[in-house]
């Protein structure tokens, strides 16, 4: 299994930052405002060599944070690994007032749709997973009770 995600901004990709000013201007720009996270997800059964793949999309606002919380969150080394700059799950920072769609897509790796790829590709993955909170998901099939 392999995943990765990008925060995409008026049509832009923002990556991981590389240094904190990067981060900072990252930060920045989503301020208050809508933008996609995009995660691309691939399963490979190593024995057979079969492989399938999906995207997710979600759409996040973010909240009018002060400066200080950004620069706070900067000094904490926190957005360096992260698309964007930011964790969505980041108790302390708390950068986004909503998310529309998949909560666990922005986070990383929309469970929910590897379930379904797993289910696929012959493996039978248990339903309800613990860490997803379906409540957050929109179009997610655990919210839809199936």
């Amino acid at each position: 299994v392999g995943a990765d995600s990008v925060v995409v901004l008026e049509g832009k990709g923002l990556g991981k930052p590389e240094t904190s000013a990067q981060a900072r201007q990252m930060l920045e720009s989503l301020r208050g405002r809508k933008h996609e996270v995009i995660t691309g997800v691939a399963v490979v059964d190593a024995a057979t060599g079969r492989e399938t793949t999906i995207t997710q999309e979600s759409t996040v606002s973010m909240r009018e944070y002060s400066r200080q919380e950004m620069e706070d969150y900067v000094a904490s080394g926190e957005p360096m690994d992260k698309a964007g700059a930011y964790a969505v799950q980041d108790a302390a920072f708390r950068p986004a007032s909503q998310v529309e769609g998949c909560y666990t897509n922005v986070v990383g790796l929309p469970l929910c749709r590897l379930a379904e790829l797993l289910k696929e590709m012959g493996m039978a993955p248990k339903a309800g997973i613990p860490s997803q909170e379906p409540r957050n998901c929109s179009f997610c099939a655990l919210a839809r009770g199936g």
